[in-house]
């Protein structure tokens, strides 16, 4: 948590992947990306191109038999 290079707020990959090179972003332009690409993704694939995956257990999202019951 308080290591040097953790992000502390969103950032947006300006170059080519790999590069390393990223901006600062606002939490609104953001969360905006994330929707955009997840109804765009929805639409272009359909549902089962999406999955959530979450729980309230520690050991919840890490579960594979969770997980394959719904894959």
């Amino acid at each position: 948590m308080n290591h040097p290079d953790r992000l502390k707020y969103p950032m947006k990959r300006v170059g080519k992947r790999g590069e390393g090179r990223f901006e600062r972003i606002s939490w609104d332009e953001a969360l905006d990306t994330i929707s955009d690409n997840l109804r765009r993704i929805l639409k272009d694939y359909g549902n089962e191109a999406v999955h959530v995956l979450y729980g309230t257990g520690v050991m919840a999202e890490t579960s594979p038999t969770q997980t394959s019951r719904t894959v």
